[in-house]
């Protein structure tokens, strides 16, 4: 015999599951309120379901557009600053700098503060804005009755 909170804890745990397979927010219309009056009846491990009452309001939010930014991964560009080099000062770099951090203790070496502004003003100016549109939220307001 299981005891009422792990009766219930299935209960919510399967339609949990269920829920998540079968429902679809295109669905639903943007903006729309649904009044629900919900009862869940059933059996879990052959134990009886049949008190459980739902009361509330799905509302579905607008559709909304959203800003984001996005920027080039730093080593596709430091691969087009390399490209730029020479074969041997390339080389150079790709064996000295790895070999300088190492022996640093995992620390790479100063650099000149004007370069350093003018790097973090190219990664500045290399920002892409996206605006994509998602759907509204869902939001549910409800009161749970157990009959006894």
């Amino acid at each position: 015999m299981l005891k009422d909170s792990e009766l219930l804890s299935a209960v919510w745990h399967a339609l949990e599951k269920l829920a998540g397979k079968e429902k679809r927010r295109e669905a639903l219309a943007d903006g729309a309120a649904y009044p629900l009056n919900l009862a869940i009846a059933g059996e879990v491990a052959g134990q009886p379901i049949d008190r459980l009452r739902i009361a509330g309001k799905l509302t579905v939010g607008h559709e909304q557009t959203r800003s984001s930014s996005t920027a080039p991964a730093a080593g596709h560009v430091l691969a087009l600053v390399l490209a730029m080099l020479n074969q041997a000062t390339r080389e150079k770099i790709l064996r000295e700098l790895p070999e300088t951090f190492a022996a640093a203790g995992g620390v790479l070496p100063e650099a000149d503060q004007a370069i350093v502004e003018a790097a973090n003003g190219l990664f500045a100016r290399l920002r892409a804005k996206i605006e994509t549109t998602a759907k509204g939220p869902v939001a549910c307001n409800y009161t749970l009755a157990v009959d006894p």
